[in-house]
């Protein structure tokens, strides 16, 4: 995705007066522009209830795309926020970093640090110039692949370091995602390994559009049976009373994931 042709949606967030200018790409499909779920669950995060869940944590989006529901949680206090995607998706991730960082007040605080493999944008980290913890950052996590989960394991863990608070609570942020089988079933993978590493400190805020076309609606029930009855995570449905009031739909939920030992007792 380097230096395709872009547009700008600039994003109104009523709930703290500022607005996101997220950089779209003209031409493609996946993660290439922000949809519907990832609007709900933007507005979401800037609400009382969804502040709770990125307040002082360590945020993580993955499937990020625009990487606009990540940068959202910086200013719901999220105090580092990690934006993975595919390698062709970095580019236009950190497009977006860059263009925010005057919305975020980031822009007099930051150092940046861009990676490179080969002449492709490989990663993009903003950090403190001072203490260097990594405010926000751009990464390639594929899903599925655990090496390049191990890499965000690492920087999450020198975040934790840096800031000397243990155990740090981490967010994993999901919008959008669930359409394809194959997809899924690697994104599940990923969900099931971080969970592993972070378990009993991380939850997930996956939302979804509840399509029928095709085999949509069964590649979504078959990712909500593996995670309540396969791994036994506690899911439980945002309830729309919670959402913004003009940024919700009846056919967009948001979801809970939590490791069993965070399930509330009975």
């Amino acid at each position: 995705m380097d230096l395709k042709p872009t547009f700008v949606r600039e994003i109104f967030l009523a709930n703290c007066a500022k607005s996101l200018k997220i950089h779209q790409l003209e031409e493609g499909e996946c993660g290439c522009v922000l949809w519907d779920a990832g609007l709900v669950l933007l507005h979401y995060l800037l609400t009382k209830t969804g502040q709770q869940h990125v307040k002082g944590n360590i945020v993580l989006e993955l499937g990020a795309g625009t990487g606009a529901v990540g940068l959202t949680s910086i200013l719901s206090g999220a105090v580092c926020a990690i934006l993975t995607d595919l390698p062709t998706h970095i580019s236009l991730l950190v497009q977006n970093i860059l263009t925010n960082l005057n919305v975020l007040n980031l822009s007099e605080v930051c150092g940046i640090q861009k990676s490179y493999s080969g002449s492709k944008l490989s990663r993009c980290h903003v950090s403190d110039k001072v203490t260097a913890q990594l405010l926000v950052g751009a990464d390639v996590l594929c899903w599925g692949k655990e090496s390049d989960a191990k890499v965000i394991m690492d920087i999450i863990q020198q975040v934790s370091d840096t800031r000397c608070a243990k155990p740090t609570q981490v967010t994993v942020l999901i919008a959008d995602c669930i359409y394809y089988q194959e997809g899924v079933d690697c994104l599940l993978k990923t969900i099931i390994w971080l969970i592993s590493k972070f378990s009993p400190h991380i939850e997930i805020l996956c939302s979804f559009e509840r399509r029928t076309i095709g085999n949509k609606q069964q590649v979504l029930q078959t990712f909500l049976d593996n995670l309540e009855n396969k791994h036994q995570l506690h899911v439980t449905e945002i309830p729309h009373s919670d959402m913004d009031e003009i940024y919700q739909s009846e056919d967009i939920s948001i979801i809970l994931i939590k490791p069993f030992e965070l399930r509330p007792s009975t």
